[in-house]
């Protein structure tokens, strides 16, 4: 055991002394961004957050290689998130019709209400701040799941697979926020089935996430979605069931039996969006079938399976004598004995 007058407190000086000016440089060059970002915008965007994780990724010695593999999906997010404010330029809501397919799918096993209302009864804190962890999980789980299947040294195409599948989920769902932009429970619960105005005030979109700033005395997660949700009107599908079903999808596919408690992921994600009346249940199925289908697309297409080079019984005799007699092959060939 290193005792105190052991302990090399010329080296904690030394890593102080060369990493203190680089992480104050660095905490100002991110202070800096998000306030002029926001002066131009008037709001944080997913493009703030992926930015600020790269840095940090770069800063602890990823550099060249984390830049060459995650390049492709930072630069279709940063696309995805200028695109999806774009989304909800239609002037018509699709209010009542997601509402109406709700209640006539779901209405009989809930005693006549939609799920997200029926569960209302039910509020309380326990379940008010389990909910509003894993659902504010959406950005997070998908990333450090990219991030094990990305470290893995000897095969990363897994990492790929996830990547792609991401982005081409993230995509078929921008094309239905552009064609069919539903509002989502929470609108229906406060307004009826009126059309959103002018006068729709952006922090309201936090929907059942607002009691917990109401009991913590804050306006945390008001602030959040006033700012960083681009698009309040793009709740069909959901893609935070898409992106929590992807992590325990290619978690167990990676990781086997181990991963299976995984799983829980997903079903309390799917539970909170209801919960928390910022998803109908059809936009959880619509959101897990985007992902089906671009998991089927990546792995038929882009990462499409090769056939081995021969099956088991058709290897040649002379590659099965170079791999399982190499010292005889060695004595018989008389150059290597020189």
């Amino acid at each position: 055991m290193i005792t105190f007058d052991e302990f090399d407190w010329r080296s904690i000086r030394r890593v102080a002394k060369d990493e203190i000016p680089e992480v104050t440089v660095g905490t100002v060059f991110l202070v800096t961004y998000f306030f002029l970002t926001y002066q131009v915008h008037n709001r944080f965007t997913i493009f703030n957050l992926i930015v600020t994780i790269v840095l940090i990724l770069i800063r602890f010695g990823f550099g060249k290689e984390f830049t060459r593999d995650w390049f492709p999906l930072i630069s279709f997010f940063v696309m995805y998130d200028l695109l999806r404010s774009l989304a909800d330029d239609n002037q018509y809501i699709h209010v009542r019709e997601p509402y109406e397919i709700e209640k006539i799918l779901f209405g009989s096993f809930f005693g006549g209400d939609i799920p997200a209302f029926w569960l209302d009864r039910f509020q309380n804190p326990v379940l008010d701040f389990l909910t509003a962890t894993l659902y504010s999980l959406h950005l997070f789980a998908p990333i450090l799941l990219g991030y094990f299947l990305w470290k893995n040294p000897e095969d990363k195409r897994p990492f790929f697979e996830f990547t792609w599948t991401l982005t081409i989920t993230s995509y078929l769902a921008l094309l239905t926020f552009w064609r069919f932009p539903a509002a989502p429970p929470w609108w229906v619960w406060g307004h009826g089935f009126t059309q959103p105005t002018a006068r729709f005030v952006p922090t309201e979109s936090a929907a059942g996430l607002r009691k917990i700033d109401n009991f913590l005395g804050i306006d945390l997660f008001s602030q959040v979605y006033g700012t960083l949700n681009s698009n309040p009107f793009a709740a069909v599908p959901s893609l935070h069931a898409a992106y929590s079903f992807m992590v325990a999808f290619f978690a167990i596919r990676n990781y086997g039996k181990k991963a299976i408690p995984v799983v829980l992921y997903p079903i309390g994600v799917f539970f909170s969006a209801v919960y928390l009346k910022h998803h109908y249940i059809i936009d959880l199925i619509m959101g897990t079938t985007y992902a089906l289908i671009a998991s089927y697309v990546v792995t038929r297409t882009i990462y499409k399976p090769t056939r081995p080079k021969y099956t088991e019984d058709e290897i040649p005799i002379d590659e099965v004598h170079e791999e399982k007699y190499p010292v005889l092959d060695h004595l018989s060939n008389p150059g290597h004995n020189r």
